[in-house]
């Protein structure tokens, strides 16, 4: 039914597991100069022949990449999103509104009208930008995103369980997990990382952008929008923050071209862990609240040079260590509280947003990229900031140091000091400021709040997985994305479809991130009604197949860039900038239900038994990934217990009635 080139490109969707094959760029003696991060410049084989000296921070410049053999993201034709919007509105709207968004939509796209000349302005931008519609995508996903980062924002992922025995046993995977993520900036920055490819004989190279970011990025409250900073480390070396009861540290990491020696960060991370003395005020917890809030608490910390030096030191680290205490297993209406055992809904909590103020929200700094988090019963995770880089990139990093041997005597790296190493320094904050305690206890009540609020259920699904939708010839992914419209048109208060949001990833161009293949259609609507009706499963059979065949009709649009998500906001921005009156296809109820996402969905594949998920992004919507195994598939479901039309329990047992309904209906088992 579909092309060997079809089956290869529908397992690039949201998968970490699909890079195969990988290269390094081949050396060659001409060079040139291609202004990347703002301290470095490379070659046009990605050498490193410039380094600025490390001073302070810089923003990120407009376009922060590095020169890869991929082609520009291409812009789609103007008539033909124009087309796709209207076919992606119709299943999820009424009749009136539909002819009203057709008439929208019939004047914007008019010949010599003002969709033309916003289009036009985009082809300009097109030729001059290596990523036309980067800048604004980044700022409407999550620069001018106002809600508090935890749950709404930052994914969180649980790893394996570990066998920690004692305190040695969680200090050594600590280890493990410093030495493997310094081995990885190290080979970033010697210019020695293989570049990312695809699988299949029509193999293509991805855009590497988000892997340069990872360790080098912070996410900064401003006001009206958050600024993604580029970090540089201190002069003389690398340091991490390592998160302990609340309290934070600055432990460096290398200095003057040696790394620490194995002793000295054991011994190091021994005292951070036994430290008695007087607790600093929890200020991690100020990073939880509303980014405006934020924004306000922060500059009036910063009128304090300790609070600043403190701060800086945080931005500019590579990454946050946190050692955590476990949550109780009854914690948010775990999934079993009959044994005492934590369940896996119970540590995405704690992966998520840490269980609130009275346990390990305060030992979180949510501004940074990366926080990995150690628990002293062996359950470890980390908790990301979403702006700087994409799911795949991340697990595939962490994947590597998870599956690392915890014997570090095999897993040591070259030029280890054998002499003194400077301790493990405290950070102090001033907080004696009326306003900054008051804001304190105030996030606390915010976090405790979100964290009780959110409905998370995880759903380890054993009944079949990817194998069985390839035995029938169709993509797994388009598989998942109709079990789930149908699971949500199952539940009697919904008995709809509405706006769907699965993240399509584009690195195959340069400076890619993702946009969004939409499952809510017109055959996906008439599928699911055949579905809960009295019809034969010939019937059913032929319904789901022309839902199949749209569906990945969609995510092939997407993955090779001609989605329309990025290219309507990239023309409503074009109008802003321009100084154009908000077209009516923009201010249309239409417009606003195109992007109101009560299913927020994505394909988070792992290699281990690991798992990612996330918050909805509505108060009355769902958050669902899935983890598609060869023969099952782990879905994490997310919702708010304060809206009283969702259920993420019920969500998931209508998610699995699903799933066997297509099961039934298909022809090979």
């Amino acid at each position: 039914m579909f092309s060997l080139f079809l089956s290869e490109l529908i397992d690039e969707i949201g998968s970490a597991s699909l890079i195969l094959q990988r290269y390094v760029l081949p050396r060659r003696e001409s060079e040139i100069v291609v202004p990347v991060l703002p301290s470095i410049i490379f070659d046009e084989n990605e050498k490193i022949i410039f380094r600025q000296p490390f001073e302070h921070y810089q923003v990120l410049p407009k376009i922060n990449s590095i020169a890869l053999p991929v082609p520009k993201l291409p812009l789609p034709p103007l008539a033909q999103t124009l087309e796709e919007y209207l076919s992606a509105i119709e299943a999820v709207v009424t009749d009136v509104q539909y002819k009203s968004a057709k008439n929208a939509v019939t004047e914007f796209g008019a010949s010599g009208g003002l969709g033309e000349y916003l289009q036009n302005e985009l082809k300009k931008i097109y030729d001059k930008k290596e990523n036309w519609v980067y800048d604004w995508w980044l700022e409407d996903m999550y620069m001018r995103n106002r809600v508090a980062l935890p749950v709404n924002s930052n994914p969180g992922m649980v790893f394996p369980k570990e066998n920690f025995k004692n305190q040695d046993d969680q200090i050594r995977f600590a280890m493990k997990l410093i030495f493997g993520i310094l081995e990885y900036k190290q080979t970033l920055d010697n210019d020695r990382m293989p570049v990312d490819m695809s699988g299949g004989k029509n193999s293509f190279a991805f855009c590497m952008a988000q892997h340069y970011r990872l360790l080098t990025s912070y996410r900064r409250p401003d006001s009206p929008k958050d600024i993604l900073v580029s970090t540089c480390p201190f002069h003389d070396g690398y340091h991490i923050t390592v998160a302990c009861k609340g309290q934070f540290y600055e432990l460096k990491i290398t200095q003057n071209d040696q790394v620490i020696s194995q002793n000295s960060l054991s011994q190091e991370l021994k005292n951070i862990l036994a430290a008695e003395d007087a607790p600093e005020a929890p200020v991690g917890v100020l990073t939880s609240e509303h980014r405006d809030n934020w924004t306000n608490i922060r500059k009036i910390l910063v009128k304090e040079t300790l609070n600043e030096n403190s701060l800086n030191s945080i931005e500019r680290s590579l990454c946050v260590i946190c050692f955590d205490d476990p949550l109780p297993f009854s914690f948010n209406y775990g999934q079993k509280l009959n044994d005492g055992a934590r369940d896996d809904s119970n540590v995405a909590h704690q992966m998520l947003h840490g269980g609130g103020s009275k346990f390990n929200s305060i030992n979180r700094w949510f501004d940074k990229t990366m926080q990995l988090v150690i628990c002293s019963d062996g359950f470890c995770g980390l908790c990301y900031e979403h702006s700087a880089a994409e799911g795949v990139v991340v697990i595939q990093l962490l994947e590597k140091l998870i599956q690392l041997p915890n014997d570090i005597e095999n897993n040591t790296m070259n030029k280890q000091t054998t002499g003194q190493w400077p301790p493990a320094k405290k950070l102090r904050w001033n907080v004696e400021n009326v306003e900054l305690q008051q804001a304190i206890t105030s996030a606390k009540q915010h976090i405790d709040r979100l964290g009780k609020d959110l409905d998370f259920y995880v759903l380890r699904f054993d009944d079949y997985g990817r194998e069985l939708a390839k035995r029938n010839q169709m993509s797994p992914d388009v598989l998942m994305q109709l079990a789930l419209q149908l699971a949500y048109y199952k539940y009697k208060v919904h008995r709809r479809l509405v706006s769907t949001y699965e993240s399509a990833a584009t690195r195959r161009f340069h400076l890619g991130r993702v946009d969004n293949i939409r499952a809510a259609t017109v055959q996906a609507l008439n599928w699911v009604k055949v579905m809960e009706g009295d019809n034969s499963s010939e019937e059913k059979y032929q319904h789901f197949q022309k839902a199949v065949a749209r569906q990945t009709e969609i995510m092939i649009r997407n993955i090779t860039g001609q989605g329309i998500d990025c290219h309507l906001l990239a023309l409503r921005e074009v109008a802003t900038e321009r100084g154009i009156q908000t077209p009516s296809l923009f201010s249309s109820d239409c417009y606003a239900q195109f992007n109101n996402f009560r299913l927020s969905t994505s394909q988070v594949s792992t290699q281990t038994d690991s798992f990612m998920g996330y918050g909805a992004v509505v108060p009355d919507g769902y958050g669902a990934s899935y983890n598609l195994k060869a023969d099952s598939v782990l879905f994490c479901i997310s919702s708010f217990h304060n809206c009283p039309d969702t259920n993420s329990a019920l969500f998931a047992e209508n998610l699995v009635s699903s799933l066997l309904q297509i099961k039934n209906i298909l022809k090979v088992k």
